[in-house]
């Protein structure tokens, strides 16, 4: 019995350091959601039950920052697969030069987001920006790409601009390991491009995708660096996404109940999300 006692014994330590390392701020996230915590007044610290949550589900603005998470997550990944698959299948010919290609179209998903968003806001500068300039040689209008119906696009264009290159690495892999003898037995049939890539390719390369979209997905969904840098959520509220949300909460007004509350929610919506397409992709490999 001491034998086998004394292996866990001697792990002990360890695990319960990696176990307070990894769900100790997670558990005591959980106690602040509970209390009214105010960060300017730390003296005023009461128990409120589950009265943060209910404030949070009542409030329009938290709704609308969920809303709009989930519209930036979907134009987002939606843009990064097509384009991402679009790519692949233009570079994955062996064509002269075509590595050198391939090295430059991953280059935007090694720039940090911060750099990403302040190269963006000198590229969309509405009046020294080179887009305007461009632009206006040819008599047209700048876009407003940071006004209020617009800006929340604006930050999917961009996350796209940066993570594209992330699909675009998963398909190839897919379709370098697709069976060459089924490709040239479809070729031999008379099988046009769109025939093999609906009936051949894009099953092959359904379940890589589905995989790439969770993780693109939950990426997406916390979102906070590009929005933050550019926009802060504004104008007016129009970016405000649940990151931002729970830091202006927290941080700027102060109320760590609310801002606490606001991200267990997020973790849910997070786990909801990762468990759907978790079970796509299971039903995806069973076919």
């Amino acid at each position: 019995m001491k034998m086998k006692l004394h292996p866990v014994l001697v792990l002990l330590p360890s695990l319960l350091i990696i176990f307070s390392i990894a769900y100790g701020p997670f558990l005591l996230t959980i106690y602040y959601s509970t209390l009214f915590y105010h960060l300017y007044k730390p003296g005023r610290i009461a128990f409120r039950g589950l009265y943060n949550y209910v404030l949070l589900f009542t409030s329009q603005r938290f709704l609308e920052s969920i809303l709009k998470t989930l519209l930036f997550m979907v134009v987002a990944a939606s843009i990064e697969c097509i384009i991402g698959l679009f790519i692949a299948l233009l570079f994955f010919k062996d064509l002269p030069g075509i590595k050198v290609f391939r090295s430059v179209v991953i280059i935007p998903m090694v720039v940090p987001p911060v750099v990403a968003a302040l190269m963006y806001r000198l590229v969309l500068d509405p009046i020294s920006g080179p887009i305007s300039f461009s632009l206006s040689l040819i008599g047209l209008h700048t876009p407003e790409w940071f006004g209020h119906e617009s800006a929340l696009f604006t930050m999917a264009l961009i996350d796209a601009w940066q993570w594209t290159p992330f699909f675009f690495l998963v398909f190839l892999t897919g379709l370098m390991n697709i069976d060459k003898e089924e490709m040239e037995a479809a070729d031999i049939d008379g099988a046009s491009f769109p025939q093999k890539l609906i009936y051949i390719i894009l099953p092959h390369l359904k379940q890589l995708a589905l995989i790439a979209l969770l993780i693109r997905a939950i990426d997406s969904f916390k979102v906070f660096d590009i929005i933050f840098t550019l926009t802060r959520g504004g104008p007016g509220r129009a970016t405000e996404v649940l990151s931002i949300y729970i830091y202006q909460q927290t941080f700027e007004s102060g109320l760590i109940g609310i801002g606490a509350a606001a991200s267990i929610v997020t973790f849910m919506f997070l786990m909801a999300i990762g468990n759907f397409l978790l079970r796509s992709i299971v039903k995806a490999r069973i076919r």
